[in-house]
């Protein structure tokens, strides 16, 4: 209770209430997206490990969906806690870093300045959580760092444990803290039991997921590296720092300055280890040539750090021109693309915003309102295919599959499907794969996704009867020919195998 009412500031706290009160009122406003579907059937298989992810996330969404409901707003619950407290806990970490009245608020304001925040309270989403554990990490090597309590490092590692049920690329910050503790004098950790102990306790909690992935043949190994080979070597690595930049907003740019300077100042000496944690995961993600947003769940340490010596600008410079300009120019920025970052307005009025605002504009918005788009039609869709499946003569529904490459399409089947009265989906897209190998309907076919070349390996017959309707959606999900599909070339545990997409 004391530590408590020590880091307990009335307003930001008020602050971060209100935000998680708006977060309930409009979660469920456009519906699912993809991904939620997935955690979705997901949660309803629960295991200690999937091919894509940690178990961690579908463990929540089963807990939501108990106590809520399988709902939008429902599984989003855990999700507007978890980032209303991440904004807190920004707050708290700014004080734990020496600042005051001013860097809390400055570390407050940047948080919900930062595009990339209020864009993660759109759908249940894993980069959240892992921002969650690494406040919980960083507050607790504070104490260490500032109170030499080596005990804490149990605390630590438990974190970790939990961090890589969530997240894989926890590795990374676990490699970045251990390369970070060799930069600093903190390296006399090293020599007491304690560090070993908590690396002990985060192995023994991952040790379940670890025996997952040796029964299911390193499957997430196999998901890495095809994304590596695909979506992420496509990245290039100025990209990915000039997305950071976007991420947290530009005129927010004086944070990253900050936090350099705070880790570089003797006031920062103590939690230099904070600074080699960002920078060393920041070299790692560059490396891997990461996806744009994997450095996002560290921008509250630097949000924090940055608040403190923006603070000391403010003493040093009473009439500096970032007392007001700086958060009237961010706030500026922000305040067109808020509607494109959080769900405020009915479905009618976005697309109305969409065409006349954005559009002329941009030109093409289609990267802005992506996660919009992918949360609308899929129960449109559904009820297509379902069309098609109930046109076919009952002795091939009696024997048909509903076959799709994509875990967002096969998780809208499966959440709708039973009401439209359609089999399970069968998809050899991620955990998809390992669900349906014990399938035995597929000798006809209800198709969509897979290309053409692919079920004619299969199928002797391959018919287009029909395309999706998504109108909203670009890329790969959108206009997809659908096909039915008869005459088997091989047996479907043969066929099977031809499916799978790990990716």
């Amino acid at each position: 209770m004391n530590l408590l009412r020590r880091y307990f500031y009335p307003i930001p706290f008020a602050v971060c209430a209100v935000f998680f009160a708006i977060l309930l009122s409009i979660n469920g406003r456009y519906g699912f997206y993809h991904d939620e579907l997935y955690f979705i059937d997901c949660a309803k298989h629960l295991d200690w490990g999937y091919v894509d992810h940690p178990p961690l996330v579908p463990w929540i969404t089963w807990l939501a969906g108990k106590v809520f409901g399988y709902s939008s707003w429902g599984i989003r619950v855990p999700l507007a806690i978890a980032l209303s407290m991440n904004a807190y806990l920004t707050v708290v970490l700014a004080t734990r870093l020496g600042g005051g009245t001013v860097a809390r608020y400055g570390a407050l304001y940047c948080f919900f300045l930062a595009p990339v925040m209020p864009r993660a309270a759109m759908f249940l989403n894993i980069p959240t959580f892992e921002m969650t554990f690494y406040l919980l990490i960083a507050l607790t090597l504070l104490t260490i760092l500032q109170k030499d309590s080596q005990r804490l490092w149990l605390l630590v590692g438990a974190l970790a444990g939990l961090a890589l049920l969530n997240k894989h690329t926890t590795l990374f910050f676990g490699f970045a803290l251990a390369l970070g503790l060799l930069f600093t004098p903190q390296r006399n950790a090293l020599r007491q039991p304690w560090i070993w102990l908590g690396g002990l306790i985060a192995l023994l909690i991952v040790t379940p997921n670890l025996l997952w992935q040796y029964q299911h043949d390193w499957a997430t190994l196999e998901f890495i590296q095809n994304l590596n080979q695909g979506t992420m070597r496509q990245i290039p690595r100025w990209e990915f720092l000039l997305s950071q930049l976007l991420f947290i907003n530009p005129f927010n740019a004086a944070f990253f300055v900050g936090a350099v300077v705070y880790f570089r100042s003797e006031a920062g000496q103590r939690a230099r280890l904070l600074g080699w944690i960002i920078l060393i995961f920041l070299a790692v993600l560059l490396v891997f040539h990461a996806k744009h947003y994997y450095f996002a769940p560290l921008f509250p340490l630097i949000m924090a750090a940055g608040a403190v010596t923006y603070e000391r600008w403010m003493e040093d410079n009473p009439g500096f021109w970032l007392r007001r300009g700086q958060p009237v120019l961010a706030c500026l920025l922000m305040a067109p693309f808020l509607v494109a970052l959080m769900p405020l307005l009915p479905k009618p009025q976005l697309l109305w915003y969409e065409a006349h605002i954005f559009r002329p504009v941009f030109g093409d918005t289609a990267g802005l309102m992506r996660d919009y788009y992918n949360q609308m039609n899929w129960e449109e869709e559904v009820a297509q295919i379902a069309q098609i499946f109930h046109d076919l003569p009952e002795s091939d529904q009696a024997q048909c599959a509903i076959l799709t490459n994509h875990y967002g399409m096969a998780g809208s089947i499966n959440y709708w499907g039973e009401s439209y009265g359609l089999p399970e989906v069968q998809s050899g897209s991620n955990n998809y794969y390992l669900w349906g190998q014990g399938n035995t309907r597929g000798a006809v076919a209800v198709a969509y996704g897979y290309d053409r070349p692919l079920l004619e390996q299969v199928y002797g017959e391959v018919t287009e009867v029909g395309r999706t309707r998504r109108p909203f959606v670009d890329g790969d999900k959108a206009d997809l020919p659908i096909y039915v599909c008869r005459t088997l070339k091989m047996t479907w545990p043969e066929a099977w195998p031809l499916f799978k997409r790990f990716i």
